[in-house]
């Protein structure tokens, strides 16, 4: 278990690693390793991590989907996330420098939260809002459980949680 004390994180990147075919352009703010928990010291009230929008390479007009984009949490087999609020994530609408859409693909899912796997990846008593993928804006692949999912966008396919499971959890404002 990793505790973070509260505070808004929203600088710095990590790459995820090369677990699948592709090789992954997208930057995270935290990329959690298998097995691990990352869990706030304050609560998601108080413990925010920050994805940020494309300014450079803009793919999907007006929503912050492009090359430069940043996602909020990378989550690998096994890992959780506990207590925050993750806002802002963006992904890639297309893969690598071939430009070719993916509806899975690493690199376009989950602008909140990505799980590698949504049996063993999951996110609980975290706020997922104003994040934006081209699949599964707020969250992808992983299972909610007591969250709140808000204002989340997606080019292609939920808006709030794509591929995943939820309980207990609200989803108010996505779109697609």
């Amino acid at each position: 278990t990793v505790v973070a004390c509260k505070g808004v994180y929203d600088t710095g990147t990590m790459i995820q690693p090369d677990t699948a075919k592709y090789t992954y352009t997208i930057r995270s703010r935290a990329v959690v390793p298998s097995g691990v928990a990352l869990v706030s010291e304050r609560g998601r009230d108080e413990t925010v991590i920050e994805g940020a929008a494309a300014v450079n390479g803009i793919e999907d007009g007006g929503h912050g989907i492009g090359t430069d984009a940043v996602r909020g949490v990378y989550l690998a087999s096994g890992a959780s996330l506990e207590g925050f609020t993750v806002r802002y994530g963006h992904t890639r609408k297309t893969i690598g420098t071939s430009g070719t859409s993916i509806h899975s693909g690493a690199e376009t899912t989950g602008g909140g939260v990505h799980g590698e796997d949504r049996t063993s990846c999951t996110v609980r008593n975290c706020i997922l809002s104003d994040c934006a993928a081209y699949r599964g804006g707020n969250a992808f692949r992983c299972t909610l459980d007591g969250c709140i999912t808000e204002r989340g966008y997606a080019t292609y396919l939920g808006g709030g949680l794509s591929d995943g499971n939820a309980c207990n959890t609200l989803s108010r404002g996505n779109e697609h």
